[in-house]
């Protein structure tokens, strides 16, 4: 039987409740694979651990974490960065193992070795927007809730950040004991006292909606963005502060989202749909990627009594009717794409030139390459 078959019965086997059974056939398809030419990800070996915990057997899952650390996989990569993603997500899923067996105090400690492996992941693939992402206030956030899932203790954020720059870039990646001792040494030092509820905090807030920047036009920043200006707006009023400017702000930011995702791509895109992967269905979010979306937020001053909001899909009911009552009624609601017309075809046609351009490279590469050889 083959290493996919295997792998199906196991599936279908732990989706039937059938946990040990499941295990049997995971453990037949890792024998299978030192000698199969197909790489599969860590995520297929991680699988033997969730499956023993689910049978009932943490001390063998545990084992087969450690296993998995210290032996690698078939065909694992070497690469640093790619080595340090694959201990990354397995010790998030260890971190996630022991919040299951109640074991919170080891599991921060595996939840903050997998920050400190995806951070270096990141550092070694040179993606800068990634690691700023996870130094910025909003990556601590993230991960102070990550941590401390069930609010069982307070992390000290300021400490916290303290201790995490003094182990940050030292290549844990090739010595993931090394650092969980490391870990366990400084993180007594991150507990606070118990969390006294604070009030409204419109300083942090803001400083979480600026991190937000650094990932758009990922969607889940967008929606992020949005959900930070709902809270300042909300956390304002109740103060009895000005929040014109913020209502300003966040209907800008749901304009320029239309903009660059409206469902229409428009017809010059169908001059690259034969180059992009899957035609048309990627290329909104690739025209994004390409262009500097903090400086066109800045650039395009929307008027809002012409775009109105009923077709700005990011906002809901109880947004536009804080609108309304900022803004009064507008005299139409128009697409974004209507009004900024000539920006937006300036920038698919920007998009389309490079994506042309590059695909003519790799022609002219590639037929030198094959007639090299």
């Amino acid at each position: 039987m083959g290493t996919d078959d295997l792998l199906k019965l196991a599936t279908k086997e732990k989706e039937s409740g059938n946990y040990e059974q499941s295990c049997i056939y995971l453990k037949q398809a890792y024998a299978t694979m030192d000698q199969s030419p197909i790489w599969y990800t860590v995520e297929t070996y991680l699988r033997l651990p969730s499956y023993l915990q689910m049978a009932g057997k943490p001390k063998e899952a545990w084992g087969a974490f450690e296993q998995l650390i210290k032996n690698g996989y078939p065909h694992q990569p070497t690469a640093p960065g790619l080595k340090a993603f694959d201990l990354a997500t397995t010790f998030d899923k260890m971190r996630l193992f022991l919040q299951r067996e109640k074991q919170w105090y080891e599991a921060v400690i595996y939840g903050i070795g997998a920050y400190i492996l995806k951070r270096e992941a990141y550092s070694f693939q040179k993606r800068e927007k990634e690691v700023a992402f996870e130094d910025s206030a909003a990556g601590k956030t993230k991960l102070i809730k990550q941590l401390n899932a069930k609010g069982v203790f307070s992390i000290a954020s300021e400490r916290l950040d303290l201790e995490l720059a003094s182990i940050i870039n030292k290549d844990f990646y090739n010595r993931p004991t090394e650092l969980v001792e490391t870990i366990r040494k400084i993180i007594t030092k991150c507990f606070d006292e118990p969390k006294i509820k604070r009030g409204f905090d419109e300083k942090s807030i803001r400083e979480l909606i600026k991190a937000q920047w650094l990932l758009i036009p990922d969607n889940k920043a967008f929606k992020k963005a949005a959900s930070l200006y709902r809270k300042l707006i909300q956390g304002k009023a109740k103060l009895k502060l000005e929040v014109k400017n913020d209502i300003r702000d966040f209907y800008k930011i749901s304009v320029l989202y239309e903009l660059l995702f409206e469902t229409n791509l428009v017809k010059p895109t169908v001059k690259v749909k034969n180059l992009m992967p899957k035609g048309q269905e990627h290329v909104a979010y690739s025209i994004a990627q390409s262009i500097d979306c903090y400086r066109l937020y800045k650039q395009i001053e929307p008027d809002y009594t012409i775009i109105g909001h009923k077709q700005l899909t990011m906002l809901n009911q109880k947004d536009s009717q804080i609108i309304e009552q900022a803004f009064g009624l507008p005299v139409s609601h128009i697409k974004p794409r209507v009004f900024f017309e000539k920006i937006w075809l300036e920038i698919v046609q920007k998009f389309e030139d490079s994506v042309i351009s590059n695909f003519n490279a790799l022609k002219k590469e590639l037929k030198s390459f094959l007639k090299a050889s």
